[in-house]
């Protein structure tokens, strides 16, 4: 999938800049939610915003969701994720492979200013 850069999308760019603004929301991160139904272009989307916000790393809820717990991952969410990166530290999770039903090994995503989830 080819994302464009967000100089071409002057709105993401100002949405980028506005963010920029915002006061850290968890620890020293700003964690930017992008949310919206099956297909509705999410992926593509957190893409632009991330390069716009200088290539921020973005977490996709399908590394952390499973088979068995399509909606009740919010707990590993908080444990390997948010609680680390809000007390400064690099979170650690593990991407769940959909095609092997198994969690694959461990991946670090450091406490950078921005990260889109």
């Amino acid at each position: 999938m080819r994302i464009s850069p967000a100089s071409e999308d002057p709105a993401v760019s100002d949405l980028a800049d506005r963010l920029r603004l915002l006061p850290p929301s968890c620890g020293p991160v700003r964690l930017i939610g992008v949310d919206g139904h099956a297909g509705s272009g999410k992926t593509t989307f957190a893409g632009r915003l991330a390069h716009a916000l200088g290539d921020a790393p973005v977490l996709h809820l399908d590394d952390i969701a499973t088979h068995e717990e399509l909606f009740a991952w919010t707990e590993r969410l908080l444990g390997q994720v948010v609680e680390p990166l809000r007390l400064g530290g690099t979170a650690h999770y593990a991407p769940y492979d959909w095609r092997r039903r198994t969690f694959g090994p461990r991946v670090a995503l450091p406490p950078e200013p921005v990260i889109v989830v």
